[in-house]
Parts: C-alpha cells; sequence; structure tokens
C-alpha cells in the first residue's frame, strides 16, 4: 500500500466519522466502509474527534499534527487509527478509547466496566458536599468518581459499595492514583453489607443508582456501557425504592441521589413513605436531576 501523509490520514478519519461513502479499497484491509456505516451514530465535531484520535495513536499533542501535516505516517500509526475511527464511528465511547475521564476537576480512570462520569453527577456531589454529614456511604461507587470526589473535598470518611467486582477494581486503582486514602470500597448488593448495629443517623448515603426502565430506548453509545449501572428495572424506579427502603430501616439521616429527569414524583412518594418527609430536589441544565433529604431525631 502507498504511504500516506498525517493530512491525508485525518481527512480519511473525518469521511469515516462522518459516514460518507469513501473509495479508499484495500486500506490495510480493514474493510473499513463497511465496519463505519453498520451504526446511524452522529458525531458532533468529526474533526476535532479524528485529530485526538491520530494524537492519541501518535502518542504526540494534538497541535503538532499540524506542524507535521506532511510527514508520512507510520504504517502500524495508520492501522491503530483506522480501527480507533471505525470503533468510533460505531458509538464507542471516547473515554474508553482514551481510558480517562474528567469529573470535578479530577482526571479518572475508567474503561467497559464502569460508567462513563457526567457533569450531571458533579451537581449531586456539589449537593451533598452542602450537608453536615459525619461520614458517608456510596451504593454503585462504580468508578469511585462520587466517593473518591466526596472523600478529597470534605475529608470525611467513607464507604463505597458496589455488586460489581471489576468496578471495585477500577474505583480502588481510582483511590490510589488520587489519593484519596480515607475510603474502603466493599462488595454489596446495595446495602446489604452494612452491619445493622452501627449508627449511620449522622451518616450520608449518595447514590447515582440505575433509575432508567428497562424498555428506554438508549442512543448507541451509551448501550455500550455496562447494563446492570444502567437500568432500574420496569419503571426505572425499582432500585430507588429499595435503597430508600433499606436506608429508613438503618436509620442514614442524610440522603443525596441523582435521579431521572421524570422522576420527581415518584422519588416525593416514596421518600414520604418511608418517613424523609424533609427533601429538596436540585436540577441541572433545566431538568430535575436529583434530590437531597434528610431526617431528624428528638
Amino acid at each position: 500500500m502507498e504511504d500516506i501523509s498525517i493530512s491525508y490520514a485525518l481527512d480519511l478519519g473525518i469521511s469515516l466519522l462522518k459516514h460518507e461513502a469513501l473509495s479508499f479499497e484495500g486500506l490495510y484491509n480493514l474493510d473499513i466502509q463497511d465496519k463505519a456505516f453498520i451504526s446511524n451514530f452522529k458525531i458532533t465535531n468529526p474533526r476535532s474527534e479524528a485529530e485526538r484520535l491520530l494524537a492519541f495513536t501518535m502518542g504526540i499533542d494534538r497541535i503538532l499534527l499540524h506542524a507535521k501535516s506532511e510527514q508520512i505516517l507510520d504504517k502500524t500509526h495508520l492501522a491503530s487509527f483506522l480501527s480507533l475511527i471505525t470503533k468510533r464511528a460505531q458509538g464507542y465511547p471516547l473515554e474508553y478509547i482514551f481510558k480517562s475521564a474528567s469529573f470535578y476537576g479530577r482526571e479518572f480512570y475508567v474503561d467497559e466496566r464502569v460508567l462513563i462520569p457526567r457533569s450531571d453527577t458533579e451537581s449531586l456531589c456539589e449537593q451533598a458536599l452542602t450537608l453536615p454529614f459525619s461520614n458517608f456511604v456510596e451504593v454503585g461507587t462504580g468508578s469511585g468518581i462520587i466517593a473518591i470526589t466526596l472523600s478529597l473535598e470534605s475529608k470525611k470518611c467513607g464507604l463505597g459499595l458496589d455488586i460489581s467486582k471489576d468496578a471495585l477494581d477500577v474505583a480502588r486503582l481510582n483511590a490510589t492514583n488520587l489519593n484519596a486514602t480515607n475510603l474502603i470500597f466493599k462488595e454489596s448488593n446495595l446495602l446489604s453489607g452494612l452491619d445493622s448495629k452501627l449508627n449511620y443517623k449522622n451518616a450520608l448515603l449518595i447514590s447515582n443508582p440505575p433509575y432508567i426502565a428497562n424498555s428506554y430506548p438508549l442512543d448507541v453509545e451509551v448501550l455500550h456501557e455496562p447494563h446492570i449501572a444502567l437500568f432500574g428495572g420496569e419503571k426505572g424506579s425499582e432500585i430507588i425504592e429499595g435503597l430508600i427502603k433499606q436506608a429508613s430501616f438503618l436509620n442514614f439521616g442524610y440522603l443525596a441521589f441523582e435521579i431521572g429527569y421524570d422522576q420527581e414524583d415518584i422519588a416525593s412518594k416514596i421518600l414520604k413513605t418511608y418517613n424523609y418527609s424533609k427533601f429538596s430536589f436540585f436540577s441541572y441544565a433545566g431538568l430535575t436531576r436529583g434530590f437531597v433529604a434528610y431526617r431528624t431525631w428528638k
């Protein structure tokens, strides 16, 4: 195959990300057209993404691509670049490709074992940090973004729970990388792993639980993420209710949950049912994204 320049490779990558018909036949026998066109996934800024993917492949800063635009691209780099481009064209998340995601001003390691952090969840952490909790428990810790953020920002001790051993491995790695030393991670199905004899009256229970209804259609990009962390049951609110019920039994003093934009009414009913009558909802980008609640004792 003939040599191609960095600028030519970028043009090819951009075209693939835009799902345009191409005439680049036999390019490393990757059959790139078939791979790229099986998805209707739309990319908002294909040039930017192509540049990021090529710079990542070459291990250089993105700005250097323009300075080296006429340089011949190494064939190994070309093959890797086109492989990543075809994955991305099918909706594979960039965060999983780069193994990195930003959250609350920090960089976290992420891969297919955990959900990708989203800015909506930063508002959950902001709300939680306004509460006067003494320590905290997070359910569904995943990559550990919430537990680690609360730990580092509040200086309080915390426990991160998850049903997935794979997710807990990622959380522990992030805690080590970010020097979050006052955290423990433990395998648990919701709150089943807690000691019911302990006093949780001044503790915070925080969670971004699975809250999407099983039948809800999701974008192809989101469907690459672990389904156990996305879907919350037929109605979507089943896990939220089960978790609040357990929290009430254990007498948690404070709750902070992320919920779906359309779940304010059902969340209100659940909170009242389990004696969390003092609560408020918070929004992000104009949509309800969660609640904080608390109980008091005489």
